[in-house]
């Protein structure tokens, strides 16, 4: 029997992302790469050339310090999609401060116990465009076996309701934003998993 996956969605709802086999060919891509005898395989087994089929959409991004994850590769679907470059800057740049911990909260737990993320939300580029995301990250450990690197995929898709309310003055990004964990083997973060378990005992 596989690992549980578990994932907290809003206020506990609970759902797995359907119809996303990329995310699946990633997922499992992750869990196959040598661990070296820890939990998280090095940044350097990381061969892009065995993940070809979802380069388009992939991303890899290095955490530097608090409120700074710079982002390091992406691929050409996501570029041409966000209609922008975005290698080198600091994915903070892409999410209102309102948010900010949350989101270091999140990384902090992806990193504590090793596991994936799962994120939904909606982003406001300088081009003045809505877009919807989806995406999944998951940890890579740098030379001294830190967490250090994250590599992910994303669906980027322009919303132009969106985009002309948000132009209008009449759409807050923040209105959609929601984060979540799936397990890789070795669980999920402690308070989002007994979350969880409250809500599908509630519904049940």
């Amino acid at each position: 029997m596989g690992p549980r996956h578990w994932y907290l969605k809003g206020e506990g709802k609970t759902c797995m992302p359907k119809g996303k086999q990329h995310f699946d060919d990633l997922i499992a891509y992750w869990r196959a790469m040598p661990k070296e005898g820890g939990l998280v395989p090095p940044k350097t087994a990381f061969s892009p050339m065995k993940v070809y089929k979802v380069l388009p959409s992939l991303f890899f991004s290095e955490r530097l310090e608090k409120y700074n994850i710079r982002l390091r590769l992406m691929g050409e679907a996501l570029e041409i999609a966000s209609r922008s470059s975005l290698p080198g800057r600091n994915a903070f740049d892409t999410i209102s401060r309102v948010n900010w911990d949350r989101v270091e909260a999140y990384y902090d737990a992806l990193t504590t116990q090793p596991c994936g993320g799962h994120m939904a939300r909606s982003m406001s580029l300088e081009n003045g465009l809505v877009y919807d995301v989806e995406s999944i990250v998951m940890p890579l450990n740098d030379s001294q076996g830190k967490p250090r690197f994250f590599i992910g995929l994303a669906d980027l898709q322009h919303n132009r309701d969106k985009s002309v309310l948000a132009q209008q003055g009449d759409y807050d990004t923040d209105s959609c934003f929601d984060l979540g964990y799936f397990d890789l083997g070795y669980g999920v973060p402690k308070a989002q998993e007994d979350q969880l378990v409250k809500q599908v005992n509630k519904n049940g």
